[in-house]
């Protein structure tokens, strides 16, 4: 029996959500689970992610049930390269935030890969005016439209939240937008490229999962202090967005919350220590490779 403290688990709706995508045959006629289980006995390690600093239980868990050596990699870090692009709209954004108080505003994206639905968007833009925060919505176009004419978002949203926020839609270089000091906060879908890189310079995460690893990441958050996930009716899929940003960002009761993130960024942005874990990895490898060859 695996001796395990974490009480985290998949909710119902995302457990459904999940079994129906592994057991899904493709044009291989393999599915994700078949692969993942071959290559689970196959494998002679593996390699995560993470850090022993964030993630020791799990790391343990892992290898106990694996039974396999398990590396932790670090968290990759990609650090702010500050070339931005020639884009006018794009280059108008980091003006806009070069006149913001510090901490002040509320990062908004769901990486280049997550295209909320209409209602998704209305219901974003309908929370983010709720809640009164300045912000910055990085938004990619939308795939239920063209937009080159027509405005995805909510009628009159854009004029009510004038002089509160900006909304890009396209791309735009997201790292070098987190390492602005206007930011404070991020609203994201709670991929762990994007958790990784607002903690990594002390943001308060606010998690609106798309997809069911997502809102795990954000409990994992939670867990640790480190963030919070937007509440989710399961019968009607609503989502109490406004009332996870107003704790997060300004609330009295999110204090704690605030200063924690801060303080895991000594953490989550340290290169040297990322660097550390890549580099006892490869050791590793280059000493496996050794013990096959001489088999």
């Amino acid at each position: 029996m695996l001796d395990f403290p974490s009480t985290l688990s998949y909710r119902k709706y995302e457990s459904l959500e999940l079994m129906s995508m592994c057991y899904v045959e493709d044009a291989s006629s393999a599915s994700f689970a078949q692969r993942g289980s071959e290559i689970f006995s196959a494998c002679r390690a593996i390699a995560i992610r993470s850090c022993k600093e964030i993630d020791d239980v799990y790391i343990d868990a892992l290898h106990k049930i694996v039974d396999n050596p398990v590396f932790p990699v670090g968290l990759l870090l990609s650090m702010s390269t500050n070339l931005f692009s020639s884009d006018t709209s794009v280059q108008s954004i980091f003006k806009w935030l070069d006149q913001q108080k510090s901490g002040s505003i509320l990062f908004v994206g769901f990486g280049s890969e997550c295209k909320p639905s209409k209602e998704e968007v209305d219901e974003i833009a309908h929370g983010l005016e709720l809640s009164g925060l300045q912000f910055i919505w990085i938004l990619q176009k939308p795939n239920w439209g063209s937009f080159d004419e027509v405005d995805p978002l909510p009628e009159g949203f854009r004029q009510r939240t004038a002089e509160k926020g900006v909304v890009h839609i396209g791309w735009a270089p997201q790292k070098e937008i987190l390492s602005h000091p206007s930011i404070g906060g991020s609203l994201v879908q709670g991929g762990w490229g994007s958790v990784t890189e607002s903690l990594q310079y002390g943001h308060v995460v606010v998690v609106l999962a798309f997809v069911y690893d997502q809102g795990f990441n954000g409990r994992f958050l939670m867990e640790k202090g480190l963030g919070i996930e937007v509440e989710r009716n399961e019968e009607d899929g609503l989502n109490e967005i406004e009332k996870a940003l107003t704790y997060a960002m300004v609330s009295k009761e999110g204090e704690e919350l605030r200063v924690r993130t801060k303080e895991a960024a000594a953490i989550f942005g340290d290169q040297k220590l990322h660097d550390s874990y890549v580099a006892s990895f490869v050791e590793y490898l280059k000493n496996d490779r050794e013990e096959i060859s001489t088999d």
